[in-house]
């Protein structure tokens, strides 16, 4: 599989843990999730099952891995079975994969099977292991930088001296950790919530969902039996745009808290026009980096798309996926690119949260998320994302 998403959260088995108030933990999950993947289990045997066109791993002590998940062989003497593949079917001790080619006979040698990397590398971190850069599978992609050292790195969030805030900046380019070049974005992630206990040190749920180019990470609450914090969720998002504009490989760094659907319309994408932490990599019309971006999205299921004026040649289009739109001079919104993998963003709930949904063919990932104030955790004031795990992205 050449760039399959990948899908990830807190509870699968050999996950990285996220706690509210260690320095460098976000920073350990990213690097785990994205760079070297987790969970390395011995398998039995990999055979191919003619009949169904699959490959199946033996795992005679069982198992952890799930459908839909991307896992990766390694071990085997012909290199035919060595890769990613993901998950079609689980049994108490077997995971199948479709193949599309049928292999020269089933494998040997000493197999392993992991959750599998995003595809990431980390080319540069600090020497205490707090801050680091991550850079996306396409080489000419720009980078970006976690700052996950101190309780105030990312100064742009609440004054809290309780809460580790992680920085999160875009760079078009890097020769070292403290020698980057072109940023963009000022975007970050509270390591814990806002009614956090200093005393206390809480694991915090997260889910991700990536290919080699882009992710999306769901931070949500740390402890669901206090209800005053659950609510307390948000979406980052981070990496190359698909589909943009002609001559460039725009980036994006993006925060997605929560609208209401009497202040925006249905599928609008939070209050993306005002907020400072919507970024795309490079400029236009000579405005430089850090133009703020605003997102109109189209639900194929909902079948509303968006009528919008094109700042460029001054017609208007039709939006049928979700557009990052950058501040023109003069005003107006000229689109640099679409937000791979997210389908829509609707206030309320449509699905059981953490559920996958087949809508036109396609396996979403259903997340729930609320803004940063909230206090009362039920579907009323719940936004929804749609996250594709079917793919591909780019």
């Amino acid at each position: 599989m050449s760039d399959p998403i990948r899908m990830y959260d807190s509870g699968m088995v050999g996950a990285p843990v996220l706690m509210t108030r260690s320095l460098g933990s976000l920073k350990e999950v990213l690097r785990q999730v994205l760079v070297t993947g987790f969970n390395v289990s011995p398998a039995d045997d990999l055979t191919y099952d003619p009949a169904e066109g699959e490959g199946v791993i033996l795992f005679s002590g069982g198992h952890s891995f799930v459908v839909h998940q991307v896992v990766e062989v390694a071990g085997a003497n012909e290199e035919e079975w060595n890769g990613l593949w993901k998950v079609t079917g689980v049994g108490n001790t077997t995971v199948r994969f479709a193949m599309d080619t049928v292999p020269s006979g089933n494998a040997t040698g000493a197999l392993s099977v992991k959750t599998a990397s995003a595809g990431w590398t980390m080319p540069h971190e600090s020497t205490d292991g707090h801050r680091a850069i991550f850079q996306p599978s396409e080489p000419s992609s720009p980078c970006y930088y976690i700052d996950n050292s101190d309780w105030m790195a990312a100064s742009w969030a609440y004054a809290d001296e309780d809460i580790v805030q992680v920085l999160l900046r875009g760079h078009l380019s890097v020769t070292d950790i403290d020698t980057r070049h072109g940023e963009f974005g000022d975007g970050g992630i509270s390591q814990g919530t806002y009614n956090d206990s200093s005393y206390y040190d809480f694991p915090r749920s997260w889910k991700i969902v990536a290919n080699g180019r882009f992710v999306w990470m769901h931070v949500s609450d740390p402890n669901p039996e206090q209800t005053s914090i659950t609510a307390q969720s948000t979406i980052i998002a981070f990496g190359d745009l698909a589909k943009g504009r002609s001559g460039y490989q725009d980036a994006f760094i993006g925060l997605m808290e929560f609208g209401t659907s009497d202040s925006s319309p249905e599928g609008y994408m939070g209050d993306l026009t005002s907020s400072t932490y919507k970024r795309v990599s490079r400029g236009i019309g000579g405005r430089g980096v850090n133009l703020e971006v605003k997102t109109l999205s189209y639900s194929p299921y909902l079948g509303k798309p968006f009528v919008l004026p094109d700042a460029g040649d001054n017609k208007a289009r039709v939006e049928t996926e979700l557009t990052a739109l950058a501040e023109v001079p003069g005003g107006g919104y000229v689109p640099v690119g679409v937000l791979p993998g997210l389908a829509n963003c609707l206030s309320g709930a449509m699905y059981g949260d953490d559920s996958t949904v087949e809508l036109g063919g396609r396996v979403y990932w259903v997340w729930y998320f609320a803004g940063l104030s909230s206090t009362d955790y039920n579907d009323n004031n719940q936004n929804m994302a749609l996250i594709d795990i079917s793919g591909p992205w780019h």
